[in-house]
This record gives C-alpha cells, structure tokens and sequence, in this order.
C-alpha cells in the first residue's frame, strides 16, 4: 500500500514539474518571440473544407494566395490535416480556432507540394499568415515553434507532392 502511495506522489510531482517545464518554454518563446521580419501575404481566395475519414479535410475549392508578390495556389480537393496538433498538447494550444484553419492548410501546402520552398520557408509562411488572421503574437509563436522542432519529419521529399 505504500509502495502505491509513493509511486502515485512521484507520479504527480513528475508531471506537475513536466507542466512547470513547459510553461517556462512556452513563457521564454512568448518573450523572445520568433522571427520579426514581416512578409507580405494576402489570400485572394480562401475555401470551405469538408471533413473526410478521421482527422483528415479536403478544401472544397482552390485557395489563392501571394507572397511577397510570388502567387501560389493551393487546388480544389487538396488533403489536409489541418493543425497537427497531439491531444497531449490541447490544454495549451486548442486547434479548434478558426484563425488556424487557413494557415495550417498553407503550411501543409508548402511542406507536401512545393520542395523548391524550404522547411524554414513554410514555417514562417505560417506564423505570418497566422499573425494576419489575427492570432496572437504569442499563440502564433507557439505554432512556429511547435512546427520548428516538432515538424521535420512530415517535410521529406518521400512526403511531399502527396495529394497535390
């Protein structure tokens, strides 16, 4: 019985010292920010999504947009999985935001379909496009970041022109 209450304490005081470390990390990205250099984007044309088969969307039309004057397009039936954020990860950035449905579909574009743009490049893509949407500078630090560290292994060329 004591063995239980011990392995439950060290348990708690595990993960509250995990939240503590997470707080301080989230807390140090607000405060240093994340890339400052502004891009001009505009989205000409934005579109509806429809859910498909468990967390994936398809866009119900083509998605128009510039970039520092360069135009891309995003095609109509284009698959994506939105934010993808873990369940874990929720209680601190919620992807059920309308502010992050267009760009997290442009970030998916630019990680699948367009490998003359780099990683770096669509990263920034998304925190921009975040900041335009009118999320906060702090909420869209937490989306870069999250994609700087956590986003390598979905941009590969084996990933990429999926569904493009």
């Amino acid at each position: 019985m004591h063995l239980v209450i011990i392995s439950l304490v060290s348990t708690f005081i595990m993960k509250k010292q995990l939240l503590n470390i997470g707080f301080i990390i989230f807390l140090s990205m607000a405060l240093l920010g994340c890339r400052k250099e502004a891009w001009e984007i505009s989205i000409t044309q934005r579109s509806c999504i429809c859910p498909k088969i468990g967390y994936m969307y398809t866009t119900k039309n083509k998605i128009e947009l510039s970039i520092n004057e360069e135009f891309f397009s995003i095609p109509e039936s284009f698959e994506t999985d939105l934010a993808s954020i873990p369940r874990w990860y929720w209680p601190i950035l919620s992807p059920h935001y309308t502010s992050f449905v267009i760009p997290a579909i442009i970030h998916d574009y630019f990680y699948r379909c367009v490998p003359y743009k780099s990683k770096k490049f669509a990263d920034n893509v998304l925190y921009q496009s975040l900041i335009n949407d009118g999320v906060s500078h702090y909420s869209a630090s937490k989306f870069y970041w999250g994609v700087k560290l956590f986003g390598g292994p979905f941009y590969k060329p084996a990933y990429n022109n999926k569904g493009c």
